[in-house]
């Protein structure tokens, strides 16, 4: 990917998953620019939109908040949120819609060491 314009300040680094999305030609080539194409560092990571409009206006604060967002008490709901969420997303990539599948899937997610880690904060 030919990354241009804004792009340009986006922080990757080396083992960081990314997802590219743009127009590929027949080299497997993309531009991504102002005008074209995205990029998302880290997309298994979940943001609130509330760190994301935090860090308009600072982005330490809503870095720190998110690191140390443990100490403030976990949040029941959202954490139910998230995990319904990466549930139906599994589901619906995978294709598996019985029971059994789902559940297998579900057993996956909660003993993912992020999701065991979130539980136990």
């Amino acid at each position: 990917a030919v990354i241009m314009g804004s792009w340009l300040n986006t922080v990757v680094n080396e083992g960081d998953i990314v997802n590219i999305e743009g127009e590929w030609d027949h080299e497997w080539v993309t531009v991504i620019n102002d005008k074209q194409g995205l990029l998302v560092v880290n997309p298994d990571t979940l943001v609130s939109g509330t760190a994301v409009v935090s860090a308009l206006f600072c982005m330490r604060k809503a870095v720190l908040a998110e690191k140390f967002k443990s100490l403030e008490g976990g949040n029941r709901v959202m954490l139910i949120g998230t995990l319904v969420h990466e549930l139906l997303q599994e589901v619906l990539r995978q294709a598996k819609y019985k029971r059994p599948e789902i559940l297998q899937i579900l057993d996956v997610l909660l003993t993912a060491p992020r999701m065991v880690a979130d539980m136990s904060s």
